[in-house]
């Protein structure tokens, strides 16, 4: 019988690109899987706010394979295209980008399969998350 998979919390965030057009970054996040068999998140629907700025939907990069009858870190390396911006949002991004803390706001869904099986991880986290520098 299948259990939710949930998506238990971010751990860090580590920004890999930033230019006007747009963020790459990895994320570390804690998913919770009651299954004993694993799935794979191959895409996502998340919007993200950053520090009070709407950065728009982050897109994944790579597909991540979810171990069954775990809860583990795993690291998603994300694009987000800033469509919406002015030079002022950019500026405190980059301000943001040097800080050591950042309150992030994830509203959305990751999309996780295996086989046929297809189901939605709902992820609604508001929290201040460590920015690793690259």
């Amino acid at each position: 019988m299948y259990e939710e998979i949930t998506f238990t919390g971010v751990e860090n965030i580590n920004i890999t690109n930033l230019t006007k057009d747009g963020v790459e970054a990895e994320i570390s996040a804690r998913i919770h899987n009651p299954n004993f068999y694993s799935f794979t998140i191959h895409e996502s629907d998340v919007d993200a706010t950053i520090g009070g700025i709407n950065t728009g939907k982050i897109n994944l990069t790579d597909k991540v394979i979810i171990n069954g009858n775990s809860e583990e870190s795993y690291t998603f390396k994300i694009h987000s295209k800033f469509s919406n911006l002015d030079l002022s949002d950019f500026l405190k991004i980059a301000a943001i980008a040097m800080s050591r803390n950042v309150k992030v706001e994830l509203k959305g869904y990751l999309k996780a399969g295996k086989g046929f099986i297809t189901k939605n991880i709902p992820v609604n986290i508001v929290q201040e998350i460590p920015i690793g520098k690259n």
